[in-house]
């Protein structure tokens, strides 16, 4: 074991304010985690503001997001719909 965590190995960055997105980034794939699982949760209503959810169409199970993982880093942008 080379101490990640499975899914929640992502790194995540700062929100973006002038496009309202926000980044996060997975750690690569290993032979035991080729995908990650990402729920997005928003308790706070701020008016203007929509839900958040990925810009690239992603597969659900069980309630969150399956993001394929690649060789390297993987991106996923959200943004408010």
């Amino acid at each position: 074991m080379d101490g990640r965590k499975d899914f929640c190995a992502a790194r995540r960055r700062a929100e973006k304010a002038k496009t309202g997105t926000v980044r996060v980034g997975f750690a690569a794939a290993t032979q035991f985690t080729p995908a990650a699982r990402l729920r997005v949760e928003q308790p706070g209503k701020v008016a203007g503001v929509g839900s958040y959810a990925p810009v690239k169409s992603l597969a659900m199970e069980r309630g969150a997001y399956v993001v394929p993982l690649q060789g390297t880093t993987t991106w996923v942008e959200l943004k408010a719909k």
